[in-house]
């Protein structure tokens, strides 16, 4: 069993309203600060509860990191609010998880 950290146990805690959990994972999986994590998770469940589909985005992420830069910066981009730098990392920190699998 593997002790990484995953989108999948992202959404789980977001869905379970466990908001801080959310965010200390999404720092793990994406490199980030823990403060530029909890905005980005904060942005996420915003979009989300908005539009219940919102999910679907973030679940496209791993085919568009396969495709295109471009269209994976987007998502995160839609998905957590993130530029500069820390879009830079973030992308860089998912297209390691990626190529490790």
């Amino acid at each position: 069993m593997s002790s990484t950290i995953t989108f999948k146990e992202f959404a789980i805690f977001v869905q379970m309203g466990k908001i801080s959990d959310a965010s200390m994972a999404l720092s793990v999986i994406l490199d980030l600060d823990d403060d530029v994590a909890e905005q980005a998770t904060q942005h996420f469940v915003k979009q989300l509860s908005a539009d219940p589909n919102f999910m679907m985005k973030l679940m496209g992420l791993r085919s568009q990191l396969e495709v295109s830069n471009n269209a994976a910066m987007m998502t995160l981009i839609e998905c957590f609010n993130l530029n500069g730098a820390n879009l830079i990392l973030a992308l860089q920190a998912a297209k390691k998880i990626v190529d490790k699998n």
